[in-house]
């Protein structure tokens, strides 16, 4: 999923540069939701699958916040 590799880039962009904000990381991660329920709602992924990937995305973002 070249969402989460963005949000690794970001973050590691944003390890570089002292930002420990991670807001464009967080932003990145978020998107990656909307993308993982989007591919469950199409059936490219089981619900089940939808639902852990969800929650271990919403697990990092609160580790960020």
């Amino acid at each position: 999923m070249f969402q989460i590799e963005s949000a690794v880039q970001q973050l590691n962009a944003d390890a570089r540069s002292g930002n420990t904000s991670h807001q464009k990381a967080i932003t990145k991660l978020q998107s990656t939701i909307t993308y993982v329920q989007n591919q469950v709602d199409i059936g490219q992924l089981s619900p089940g699958d939808g639902q852990g990937l969800t929650y271990e995305l919403n697990w990092v973002i609160s580790k960020l916040s």
